[in-house]
C-alpha cells in the first residue's frame, strides 16, 4: 500500500494511505476502540454516531504534529463546542471588496457561544502568516515592512517569514533540536506580550500557534486601529469573552450601519445628506433643475467610496465623532426639498439608530402642521425644540393628542420647546392640562 500520512503515538503506528483508509499497527484490539480511547484522553471531540475511523485517523495525525493548534475537524465544528449555541459571530472583515483588497489576507471567523467560548477560524492556513507579515513590530517598536510574494505556499512563507524576524530581532529566533522558532510579538508599545509562534521543522513544514486567543483578537485590534478611521477601544485586562464580545460588536458595526443606510426611505436620506450641503456641493454637481444629484441620485448615494457614504458614516453614525442634533427645518424649506416635493410626514423612527443623537430641532418650521411620527422612537433625546414653528395651526386637538401620546416615549426628555406655537398658548390658557403634560416628563423643562 502507498502511504499518504503517517505518525507515532506512543508504541502505536497511525497510517493513512492514498484512498484515505486508516490503519494502525496495535498489538492487540481494533482500531475503533483504540481510537476512542485516545480522543477521551486527549480530550479530542468527535461524534460516536457520526464520527467515520477515517475522518478520526486524520484527527488524531493532525493532533499528534499540532499538538498546541485545534483539528480541522474541532475547527469546522467550533460551534458546536460542547453543545453550546453561537451567541454572536462576526465574519472578519466585513465587506471586503469595498474597503481594500489586503483585507483579504485577514479573513477570521470570529464566534462567541453561549457558554463563553470563543472560537477564531482563518479562512485557511497562510492567514495567520499574513497577520505576523502585516503587523512586524522591531524591538525600537518601529514597524517594518516584510514584502512577500502572495504565490508562496505555507512552508515558503513561514520561512522567510523566521528569517526576517531574524534579522530585524535576533533575539527572538530560537533554536532546538528538529526545530527553530520565532516569536512574535507585534508592537511593544506596552508590552513584552508573544502573540505567535512560528515553528520551522526540519522537514521544512510551518505550524503557527497562537498564544491565545486573547492575542489573536488584540493583534486584529491593533491593526484595524492602524487601518480605519473608526478607531475601537478596548481594555488590556479584559478577558476573553468581553474582548471577544466587544470584537464582534464593534467590527460588525459598519456593516450594520450600511445596510441601515441603504434600506433608509429615500426622503431621509435626503434630508440628513442636507445638513451637510456645504461639503457635499464641492463633491457632487448640480442637475439642470438646479438640484443636487445626490438628494435623489440611489447610485451616488449607495455607493460605499463615495461622499455621501463617508458623511454620513463620520458626522451621523459614528458615536465619538458625530453630532448630537439635527435641525431639521433647513432641508425641509430649502429649495432643495420644494423642488423634491417632501412635508414633514415622515416618519422618525429611523432616527433611533443614530447613536449620540440628543436634539432634534425644527425652529421656524413654519410648514411644521404636524407632530411628527417616530419621534417617541428615539427614547434618548433629551431636546425637543418646536419654537416657531407651524404647530397647532391646523389641527390643533390633533396636535395636543399626539403631543402626549410622543411624551410616553421619551423619558429623558429635558427640554421641550413649543414657545411661539398655538400649542404654546392653548397650554398657557390651559393649566390643568399643562400639568398632565409635565407629570408624563417631570424631568423635563417645557417651554411656553
Amino acid at each position: 500500500m502507498n502511504i499518504k500520512k503517517e505518525t507515532k503515538y506512543g508504541n502505536y503506528h497511525l497510517m493513512i494511505d492514498e484512498d484515505g483508509k486508516v490503519h494502525i499497527k496495535v498489538a492487540e484490539g481494533k482500531v475503533r476502540p483504540f481510537l476512542r480511547e485516545v480522543f477521551e484522553k486527549e480530550g479530542l471531540e468527535y461524534d460516536e454516531k457520526k464520527s467515520t475511523t477515517r475522518e478520526m485517523g486524520n484527527q488524531l495525525i493532525h493532533f499528534v504534529n499540532n499538538p498546541t493548534m485545534e483539528s480541522p475537524k474541532s475547527m469546522s465544528n467550533a460551534n458546536s463546542t460542547n453543545n453550546a449555541a453561537v451567541r454572536k459571530s462576526l465574519s472578519f472583515p466585513s465587506h471586503i471588496e469595498a474597503i481594500d483588497n489586503d483585507l483579504e489576507e485577514h479573513q477570521y471567523t470570529v464566534e462567541l457561544l453561549e457558554n463563553g467560548t470563543v472560537n477564531i477560524i482563518p479562512k485557511n492556513e497562510l492567514i495567520p502568516l499574513y497577520l505576523i507579515a502585516n503587523n512586524f513590530y522591531n524591538k525600537e517598536n518601529d514597524q517594518v515592512e516584510f514584502n512577500y510574494d502572495k504565490s508562496w505556499d505555507k512552508k515558503q512563507l513561514g520561512a522567510a517569514l523566521i528569517d526576517f524576524i531574524q534579522q530585524h530581532d535576533p533575539e527572538s529566533v530560537l533554536r532546538s533540536e528538529g526545530k527553530r522558532t520565532a516569536l512574535f510579538y507585534g508592537s511593544r508599545e506596552e508590552s513584552e506580550t508573544i502573540k505567535y509562534r512560528i515553528e520551522q521543522l526540519d522537514d521544512g513544514s510551518i505550524n503557527v500557534i497562537p498564544e491565545s486567543n486573547i492575542a489573536i483578537l488584540s493583534l486584529l485590534l491593533d491593526w484595524w486601529n492602524d487601518f480605519r478611521s473608526n478607531w475601537i477601544d478596548y481594555e488590556k485586562d479584559w478577558t476573553e469573552e468581553e474582548l471577544a464580545s466587544h470584537f464582534i460588536d464593534e467590527v460588525g458595526k459598519p456593516e450594520k450601519d450600511w445596510n441601515w443606510w441603504v434600506n433608509l426611505p429615500q426622503d431621509w436620506k435626503f434630508s440628513l445628506l442636507y445638513l451637510y450641503h456645504d461639503q457635499l456641493e464641492e463633491e457632487y454637481e448640480y442637475d439642470e433643475d438646479g438640484i443636487l444629484e445626490v438628494y435623489y441620485n440611489e447610485e451616488l448615494q449607495n455607493d460605499r467610496n463615495g461622499a455621501a457614504w463617508y458623511t454620513i458614516s463620520e458626522f451621523i453614525l459614528d458615536a465619538d465623532a458625530a453630532d448630537d442634533n439635527i435641525y431639521m427645518t433647513e432641508p425641509f424649506e430649502s429649495e432643495q426639498q420644494s423642488l423634491l416635493d417632501m412635508d414633514f410626514s415622515l416618519d422618525f423612527s429611523p432616527l433611533a439608530y443614530i447613536p449620540n443623537l440628543k436634539e432634534i430641532s425644527f425652529y421656524r418650521a413654519d410648514s411644521l402642521y404636524v407632530v411628527p411620527r417616530g419621534l417617541d422612537k428615539s427614547p434618548n433625546l433629551e431636546v425637543l425644540n418646536f419654537a416657531r414653528s407651524g404647530l397647532g395651526e391646523d389641527d390643533k386637538e390633533q396636535n395636543i393628542e399626539d403631543i402626549f401620546a410622543m411624551a410616553k416615549g421619551l423619558p429623558n426628555l429635558r427640554r421641550l420647546d413649543l414657545s411661539g406655537t398655538v400649542l404654546a398658548y392653548h397650554f398657557e390658557d390651559n393649566q390643568d392640562e399643562l400639568a398632565k403634560l409635565q407629570a408624563l416628563m417631570p424631568n423635563c423643562e417645557i417651554e411656553l
